[in-house]
């Protein structure tokens, strides 16, 4: 097998010791090396039909000074992201103050984590503006359900607060070009959460098929999400509605009566969410769609079902996407929760071979006159954790503190935005969906 040559970043700089703990074994980061990766992530990731303004850029924070932060949402998956935070707090040196939840037992656990860990027991509130308007918060992370990611990224912008946002980061196009304004506007450095661009070999494969072209031309992908379980319910037992801020939940979404199981398993509502492509497609479409460096797609057709799982939701346990792009190739997404086969296999296919995510291997397969003649191992970026969230989260604070881009920047967002919108649309109606990027827009044919 072949090593992919001339892809590696090898600084000879001083590594900056991560400290160990019992859930991450840290690599050494070399902060040179960390921001040569930065720029090597970013790189070419979105080009958008319309001028790319320049954001106004606030004063970075000093290189020893705290960062205060705010967590919104302290759901299990908004717990999971600060716990991994809380594992490096000191080498950071970031605290969290603030906690906003709408269900209070949620907020009071995320609470009682942060005091057990650093000693101080954080502002609560369930209303997330009061979170932004605390004079002492300088960066939040957005962990709320999906359809209020974009509205609430937009305000703590305007609030001037930094910016963790989970995926899907936005439900409808309104709200993602809001978000794009936003983050260009108010210059907050902004990182989406969508961790596989944190990912070291992901990193590296990227820049070495922008630069090599190992495929020759890319015709396709394919992404497949199966799992054979009744994907995100939840238990509502032990809800109780005086713990419950039911308008806070809802923001801007038509009012209806308090509903219990909406506010624990909000992903099956498609006010609320996609489903299977934007709470698990997104990460893989991202990352493929940066792979082939064309990020914004132009057509969808789409085909969903519930096939299996006839509860309440309303999101379909079967969801089938074809993505065409401006560079001529097509994406082809595949979810099912009836069958567990083949999850997680994707594959990107060109004139002179195919490269697949489980081996990272680029390999002559079904290459015509100029295919591989010996199968490539993919390249990783040196100097950056194995955990692609540690390289994340250190790349999120050193933009903070130093500037510069994001691995995840507001534009990978928009472009995963609008992946799923379209998809997601083409799945309700059945038909073809469309987008313009100069008027960033969508409409159905």
């Amino acid at each position: 097998m072949v090593k992919a040559c001339g892809t590696r970043v090898n600084n000879n700089t001083m590594d900056t010791p991560v400290p160990m703990n019992k859930k991450n074994k840290h690599m050494k980061i070399s902060r040179r090396k960390f921001v040569s990766n930065t720029m090597l992530a970013t790189a070419g990731t979105i080009t958008l039909g319309f001028p790319k303004a320049e954001a106004a850029t606030l004063n970075p924070a000093g290189a020893n000074e705290r960062i205060h932060i705010g967590l919104i949402g302290c759901g299990g998956y908004g717990r999971y992201l600060m716990g991994l935070m809380l594992n490096q707090y000191e080498y950071l040196n970031i605290r969290f103050i603030a906690v906003c939840d709408v269900w209070k037992p949620q907020m009071d656990i995320a609470s009682e984590r942060i005091r057990e860990a650093t000693g101080v027991t954080p502002f609560q509130s369930t209303r997330y503006q009061d979170v932004l308007d605390h004079p002492d918060v300088d960066a939040v992370v957005i962990a709320s359900p999906d359809f209020a990611h974009s509205r609430q990224l937009v305000d703590a912008a305007k609030a001037g607060k930094h910016i963790w946002v989970e995926k899907c980061m936005a439900t409808r196009m309104a709200d993602a070009n809001a978000a794009l304004d936003a983050i260009r506007e108010y210059g907050v450095v902004c990182q989406v959460g969508t961790q596989r661009r944190g990912d070291r070999r992901n990193i590296a494969t990227a820049r070495f098929m922008r630069e090599n072209r190992p495929l020759g031309q890319i015709i396709n992908a394919d992404i497949n999400i199966n799992i054979n379980n009744e994907r995100w319910q939840r238990d509502v037992d032990d809800v109780r509605r005086e713990d419950v801020d039911w308008e806070a939940f809802l923001m801007y979404l038509p009012n209806r009566p308090y509903n219990p199981h909406m506010l624990r398993a909000w992903r099956l509502y498609k006010d609320c969410s996609f489903g299977s492509i934007g709470l698990l497609g997104t990460h893989s479409i991202d990352a493929t769609t940066w792979l082939c460096d064309d990020s914004l797609p132009e057509r969808v057709v789409g085909f969903g079902s519930h096939m299996l799982w006839k509860d309440r939701r309303e999101t379909m346990d079967y969801q089938h996407c074809i993505f065409s792009y401006p560079k001529g190739w097509v994406l082809n997404f595949h979810s099912r929760f009836q069958n567990s086969y083949f999850d997680g296999h994707n594959f990107i296919y060109g004139t002179n071979g195919t490269f697949d995510t489980q081996s990272w291997v680029f390999r002559g397969e079904g290459g015509g006159e100029n295919r591989l003649e010996q199968p490539i191992e993919a390249p990783v970026a040196e100097g950056l954790s194995e955990d692609s969230r540690d390289n994340m989260f250190l790349n999120w604070v050193t933009c903070i503190r130093e500037g510069g881009k994001t691995y995840a920047d507001i534009y990978a967002g928009y472009a995963h935005s609008v992946a799923a919108i379209m998809g997601f649309q083409s799945l309700l109606t059945g038909q073809p969906v469309v987008f313009d990027s100069r008027k960033r827009a969508i409409r159905v044919e």
